[in-house]
């Protein structure tokens, strides 16, 4: 109950003070009026894919008021029953894989959803894509591959916690220089680079996994600047399509800026920025364990676990 109360405790009030601030930017009344915008509405509150709306499809299953709120779903429903998972006490890991077996292949097998060949294809290819045209989008979510990110984070959050260590500092720093280097040359070459454990998850979730063993065994250094991005990016995440949206339709077209161009980015990205700083500042946040010293660097934590969620 704890656990549950806390992530909701951080999500739930950003989400409703984002959701908020979409209605008054879109200055749409119909949304207390109108029955679909209304119910659109409501879903987007309680993290609910929403069917007939746009992004109606995998992975997104229709797209909250908020569009890039869809990630949210996942993430509140995978709390949900990790929660649940947790009530096994020495058996929670058992559980967790268990659950995840059987909505990713037991339910999508009872339900018929894995009479064809291509279906098949879709599952062992762990594609997020993949749609088994459920009526309820809440079961196309739950049976979604792509909460196999999610359980990486909860793998690596129970790795960094156990006893699992590399010793050899020089192997440490040798697997960390590869791992990052693969995830620049795959993002450098556009190579799978969508949604999915087998998309950008194939270079990320090592590389975070490495960053978690070193930890136990040197100190790892980041800028302040990057820390203080850190501390912000969940508001940053949740409002940049808004201040994007707002700049660009008062701002960057009556001086001739193209939404695309570097001037205009630059602007977005620094006034997005500007914008999150004080929500940020203004909600209660959970601990971190990464924190700037006077030095302008952070050391790593030193034990503790944590999450791989899908780029926002």
């Amino acid at each position: 109950a704890e656990f549950a109360i806390k992530r909701a405790a951080r999500i739930w009030p950003a989400w409703l003070v984002a959701l908020g601030a979409t209605l008054a930017i879109r200055a749409q009344p119909g949304f207390f009026s109108d029955p679909s915008l209304r119910t659109w509405l409501l879903h987007s509150i309680l993290f609910l894919p929403t069917a007939g709306v746009q992004g109606d499809h995998p992975p997104t299953y229709g797209l909250p008021v908020l569009g890039v709120g869809w990630t949210l779903n996942y993430e509140m429903y995978f709390y949900a029953f990790f929660a649940l998972t947790l009530l096994f006490g020495r058996w929670r890991g058992l559980a967790l894989a268990g659950w995840i077996f059987a909505t990713l292949v037991l339910v999508p097998f009872a339900t018929g959803r894995l009479a064809g060949m291509s279906d098949w294809i879709g599952l062992l290819a762990l594609r997020p894509s993949h749609d088994y045209h459920y009526e309820v989008r809440y079961l196309g979510l739950a049976t979604n591959p792509l909460i196999l990110l999610f359980a990486a984070g909860a793998a690596i959050g129970w790795l960094h916690q156990s006893r699992a260590r590399i010793e050899d500092g020089r192997v440490l720093t040798l697997l960390l220089s590869v791992s990052g280097d693969c995830g620049a040359v795959e993002y450098a070459l556009q190579f799978r680079t969508g949604h999915g454990i087998l998309q950008w998850g194939l270079s990320l979730v090592p590389l975070v996994l490495l960053l978690s063993l070193a930890s136990k065994r040197m100190p790892l250094r980041a800028p302040r600047a990057l820390v203080y991005l850190g501390d912000i990016s969940f508001s940053l995440y949740l409002l940049h399509p808004l201040v994007q949206g707002w700049l660009h339709d008062r701002v960057a077209r009556s001086v001739g800026l193209s939404a695309e161009g570097a001037a205009a980015i630059v602007l977005t990205t620094l006034a997005s920025i500007a914008v999150a700083a004080p929500c940020t500042r203004s909600r209660a946040t959970t601990p971190r364990p990464l924190r700037a010293n006077s030095s302008g660097s952070a050391p790593a934590p030193a034990g503790g676990g944590g999450g791989a969620a899908p780029p926002r």
